[in-house]
């Protein structure tokens, strides 16, 4: 097992980073998945195939639409007992303006679920990761033209962030103002998180954006929904952009721990959640103190999760 003592607060460019890497991984690897060796016992997954599709898509029935991975989310999110985890590209929802444009209800199915979490007075976290930034770059990139300082703010790039800090963040009818209207701590609840790189080179801080660029909702360690839809309009209401998704319930149950409590997981929820926690949360030990939450990745985790 790796070693418990307090790591030291690092400057990123020493020597003591790639001790520092490898201490982290130790305990990851270690601690969350040594008890579950790799399972090659076939058809262990039940998979259910989702879609946004249309008419003009895959020949439905003139001005018929589908729109499964858009419902498949609503259901998951109601469903969520203990966590929900999000990973999406893009991230806009109807937000509660007299204007609003946006159809599809996401950030409602994520409000109401931390209203009933409060009112029962049950610990419950949702994390969403997304880009900081909707583009790879602060300027250009293929398909998304426009500067998010553009002062007429005709840049398609402004558009989206535009949209996305009315859906998430805290203007009038955003979900996390909507929380706090409600006389809730929104951190108490939700994390929304985006990732960044770093390092020195010859003692110059450099950073650079971790583009987020996968579609994909975990739940309580049990539910995975898997595919190419972001959380928009495009994505969801069926009869626009054409999306496959698909949604993953292993049938291998496996010990964990949820709350504290002894908890009955799915196998391949589980194993997916941590690999991708260490991935993200890894990079953010490694670059800022991480003896503030007791020196280690595991435990960086653990607090996050409180």
């Amino acid at each position: 097992m790796a070693d418990q003592k307090e790591v030291k607060t690092l400057q990123i460019h020493n020597k003591e980073e790639s001790k520092v890497q490898e201490q982290v991984f130790k305990e990851f690897l270690e601690d969350p998945i040594k008890d579950e060796a790799l399972d090659t016992t076939p058809n262990t997954c039940c998979v259910q195939a989702l879609r946004s599709s249309a008419d003009w898509s895959i020949g439905l029935a003139k001005n018929a639409f589908e729109c499964s991975i858009y419902n498949a989310y609503i259901h998951y999110i109601g469903k969520a007992d203990h966590y929900i985890y999000i990973e999406s590209q893009f991230f806009v929802s109807a937000y509660k303006t007299i204007d609003c444009p946006v159809k599809n209800r996401i950030a409602d199915a994520l409000f109401n679920r931390i209203l009933i979490a409060h009112k029962k007075k049950r610990r419950f976290k949702i994390f969403i990761m997304a880009p900081l930034y909707p583009s790879k770059t602060l300027k250009y990139d293929v398909g998304y033209p426009g500067d998010i300082a553009e002062a007429d703010g005709t840049g398609v790039m402004r558009q989206i962030y535009h949209h996305e800090q009315l859906t998430l963040g805290y203007k009038k009818g955003a979900l996390m103002e909507r929380i706090k209207a409600e006389g809730i701590n929104p951190s108490d609840y939700i994390r929304i998180l985006g990732l960044r790189n770093h390092t020195c080179n010859k003692a110059k801080p450099i950073t650079e954006l971790l583009y987020i660029h996968s579609k994909l909702l975990i739940v309580d360690d049990n539910y995975v929904l898997i595919g190419s839809a972001n959380i928009n309009d495009r994505s969801l209401l069926g009869y626009r952009d054409s999306e496959l998704a698909v949604i993953i319930v292993d049938g291998k149950k496996v010990q964990a721990t949820m709350n504290d409590r002894k908890y009955e997981a799915r196998s391949f929820a589980r194993r997916l959640r941590m690999k991708l926690m260490m991935v993200s949360f890894i990079r953010v030990s490694i670059g800022t103190s991480c003896n503030e939450y007791g020196g280690s990745g595991r435990s960086y985790i653990r607090k996050v999760l409180e």
